[in-house]
């Protein structure tokens, strides 16, 4: 991951060359994912306990999302993004997850900004070396990131695309296992972000 974190230091150079207007301007904003999830015409979902059933339930059709601060936001990264303790136990301050399952796709995108920048880059360390197989890495003004996109094990015309964007403290993580790229591309383009499906 040397590369990788030398792009995190471009990045942050770029980001003390800004300034402060860069934080306003950030592609990683837990309220426009909150937007977009509405957009989605996602419900929310206030309580991290309701939540995380709905996320378990991979029975049924499920369009969900939660956003939290603070202790609730602790809470949806503990039992649900680390609920089998595959990454460490880091400080999380503010936490945004969507989750979409239908017959065409599993969709699951989630943010969290962490109390420390050192963790949101060890978070993206852990993930990728958990989540993904030899990605791509780069940078755009403001972010960095990684993607990839691997056939699917489990069905003939799916593909899973993978991303992962950081920004300061913050970590977006886009996970898509579906037969339409257009998913994951509609979704990127709306926060202006590099798709997975450019692997």
């Amino acid at each position: 991951m040397k590369t990788f974190k030398s792009i995190v230091c471009s990045v942050l150079a770029l980001t003390m060359t800004v300034g402060l207007a860069s934080c306003s301007s950030s592609k990683l904003s837990h309220k426009q994912l909150c937007k977009l999830a509405d957009k989605m015409g996602l419900e929310e979902i206030e309580k991290t306990s309701k939540f995380f059933k709905e996320v378990g339930n991979l029975r049924e059709d499920h369009e969900v999302y939660i956003h939290a601060k603070d202790r609730n936001a602790q809470n949806v990264y503990d039992t649900v993004t680390n609920r089998f303790d595959n990454y460490s136990d880091y400080d999380v301050t503010e936490a945004t997850f969507l989750f979409v399952l239908d017959d065409d796709s599993l969709q699951m995108y989630f943010m969290y900004t962490f109390e420390d920048a050192k963790d949101a880059e060890d978070f993206v360390d852990e993930y990728v070396e958990v989540s993904m197989d030899r990605p791509d890495e780069g940078q755009e003004k403001g972010y960095s990131y990684l993607i990839s996109s691997v056939k699917s094990d489990n069905y003939d015309d799916r593909y899973i695309y993978t991303g992962i964007y950081l920004d300061g403290k913050t970590v977006l993580v886009v996970r898509v296992s579906a037969n339409d790229e257009e998913i994951v591309d509609d979704f990127c383009e709306s926060l202006k972000i590099v798709s997975p499906t450019e692997y």
